[in-house]
């Protein structure tokens, strides 16, 4: 029983955590897609995209987005606070260490966009776990 437990609880934290990244990867693409920029999709995309997969991941972590045992409702909160401070992190990140000129409207698109494709990728998670 513990054996099957820990397996389950590992595979929901390597299931979520693959969800964010395709979440992140999403946001990329449309984003490169809608200023035609998708022909150096590779180098932009690590550009612009390295800095909010550890802005993510290290908000994640630190404030318990992956705990494995927490219920829908305690899933969704960690994860919007992680997704608030991960993403500040990610804007950070893009203006000292990968040389990107701070701009509040991609600030702002990027909290909504990387919000609806985060959030809503957990929110179907918590919902399909409710149902398990």
């Amino acid at each position: 029983m513990r054996v099957q437990l820990r397996a389950r609880s590992q595979g929901s934290v390597g299931l979520l955590a693959l969800g964010d990244v395709l979440a992140l990867m999403a946001f990329l693409v449309v984003g490169l897609a809608n200023h035609d920029r998708t022909s150096d999709l590779l180098t932009e995309g690590a550009r612009i995209g390295v800095p909010f997969v550890i802005g993510w991941f290290a908000a994640a972590i630190a404030l318990d987005a992956f705990a494995p045992q927490q219920g829908r409702r305690a899933l969704m909160l960690r994860s919007t606070l992680a997704w608030a401070v991960g993403i500040a992190i990610a804007l950070m990140l893009r203006n000292t260490v990968f040389g990107s000129q701070f701009s509040l409207v991609f600030a702002v698109i990027a909290y909504v966009f990387t919000g609806l494709f985060l959030l809503g990728w957990r929110g179907v998670y918590a919902f399909l776990l409710a149902r398990s």
